[in-house]
């Protein structure tokens, strides 16, 4: 490059002034004839590397933003299935305590004992799942664990109703 400024600093009288004789005409007549040989309206048969460049980050970004919004739906509907049955065992267990209520107070003792230890989650099972598993087989683990804690409940709220009408005769 300082090759370049050095000659063109040298040789300036070279570049200042009128072009030299017929370059003007030269120059049209080829501009004439690349614009004669490409039909009207049809774009130029090169591209300039900006541009593909610009169409490549457009098509990389969009993929990336497609991963992205994907992964979050994901989780939002990993996290939208774990809340609904949580809200679903919250409901039942309000539930089964206005229940025990009706019942003896060791019998009210052993009911929120028992519903503490079916409920009860230090680390929520969808947060432990490794993310190796596809969100289907994530959420098919995700719902037999809280089908079974149902169950678990309303078994316990079956008995606890069977104690509080007492043995039937």
């Amino acid at each position: 490059m300082d090759s370049l400024k050095k000659y063109i600093t040298e040789n300036k009288d070279r570049f200042e002034g009128e072009l030299p004789e017929g370059h003007r005409e030269r120059f049209l007549e080829k501009l004439d004839r690349c614009r004669q040989a490409q039909p009207a309206g049809t774009p130029a048969k090169w591209t300039p590397l900006k541009q593909i460049g610009r169409i490549a980050a457009s098509i990389a970004a969009v993929f990336v933003l497609a991963f992205f919004i994907g992964n979050f739906f994901q989780k939002e509907s990993r996290s939208s299935t774990a809340a609904s049955y949580r809200s679903k065992l919250e409901e039942m267990k309000n539930q089964i305590l206005r229940l025990s209520q009706k019942a003896a107070p060791e019998m009210q003792e052993y009911t929120i004992n028992t519903l503490e230890n079916i409920l009860f989650e230090p680390v929520p099972l969808q947060e432990q799942l490794p993310e190796e598993l596809s969100s289907r087989e994530k959420e098919k683990i995700l719902e037999e664990y809280y089908n079974q804690k149902m169950q678990g409940v309303k078994k316990l709220k079956i008995f606890l109703a069977q104690k509080i009408k007492g043995p039937e005769d």
